[in-house]
């Protein structure tokens, strides 16, 4: 690219001296004596030999030039969507509960071994029941299947809220391992190819569309791929049994919360819990109208902004 470039800048030299020359000499050959003039003919007939030469040298690099443009620009454009797409493929967690007091009840759960140390002879269920946090859970979960609780003879309905709230909680922590591998791996993956093309691309559009670029495209996943790189050393300490899996919950959601959103949406029968991929989306719009400021062929890719969706009766 860079020799292409350097190809195109001779050429136009080239051109530009013997075009110069050519009609220095035509002045002076209008200007001359005819004895001179063989002489003047002769030399301004080897440099439109030149400049002829040098057009056609310059056409063919201009051609180059282009190509190289555009093949730099593609590689860019790839290289950022396949950038994008990692983060569509990573699993996230769709629940209704309260998060904090879902932290808090994790949390309670970590602690059932130091409370027994401490003395506690309550059973488990007992202990947990007694927690600001599961009262919370219990509302949550109760709000959400109410028509299935109330089916429940009175006498068992707290048994079965306690037992599917518990399963539903142990689903979360199983997750919570397969997240904290999603993002290391995420991370692993991550390289800054397109900052590399982005030197090339200046070559070709200058410092401020390079500027422009980067603060579009580039800058963004940055940013996020930083703020999840922060993390992972919590995330690799719980996956050495080392880490606190309350606390590594809470940076798992927080990371979640700047890749997607979870919303709430309500009719007659249902309540639906739907996840809203904000960043692939927005990431893939401003991808697609920066493409198109450089291509004639259109880009435009119609990716769902919802990706998927828990419904529940009301």
């Amino acid at each position: 690219m860079k020799a292409n470039c350097k190809s195109l800048r001779i050429s136009c030299f080239v051109c530009g001296v013997a075009l110069l020359i050519i009609i220095a000499i035509s002045i002076i050959y209008l200007n001359t004596y005819e004895t001179r003039k063989e002489i003047y003919g002769i030399v301004l007939n080897v440099f439109i030999g030149i400049f002829g030469s040098g057009c056609v040298t310059l056409f063919l690099a201009i051609s180059s030039y282009n190509e190289s443009k555009y093949k730099a620009l593609e590689k860019f454009y790839n290289t950022i969507f396949k950038m994008i797409k990692e983060f569509d493929s990573i699993n996230f967690i769709n629940t209704y509960f309260n998060r904090e007091s879902l932290i808090d009840y994790i949390n309670e759960n970590r602690n059932l071994k130091t409370k027994r140390l401490l003395g506690n002879t309550d059973s488990e269920e007992e202990i947990l029941k007694n927690t600001k946090s599961y009262n919370v859970l219990k509302d949550n979960y109760y709000k959400i299947h109410k028509k299935y609780v109330d089916k429940e003879v009175e006498t068992l309905k707290e048994n079965y809220i306690y037992y599917n709230l518990n399963n539903e909680v142990k689903k979360i922590r199983k997750d919570i391992p397969k997240l904290c591998k999603q993002y290391i791996t995420l991370v692993d993956k991550y390289d800054k190819e397109f900052e590399t093309g982005l030197s090339d691309i200046e070559f070709f559009t200058g410092k401020k569309q390079k500027e422009i670029l980067y603060n579009g495209l580039v800058k963004p996943i940055n940013e996020l791929i930083d703020d999840i790189r922060y993390e992972t050393f919590h995330f690799q300490l719980y996956l050495d049994n080392e880490g606190n899996e309350a606390i590594v919950l809470e940076k798992l959601l927080l990371i979640q919360d700047k890749i997607i959103q979870i919303k709430e949406d309500n009719d007659k029968k249902y309540v639906h819990y739907s996840v809203h991929y904000v960043f692939v989306k927005k990431m893939i719009d401003k991808m697609c109208e920066s493409y198109n400021k450089y291509f004639k062929n259109q880009m435009k890719i119609d990716y769902p902004e919802i990706g998927s969706a828990r419904t529940y009766f009301k």
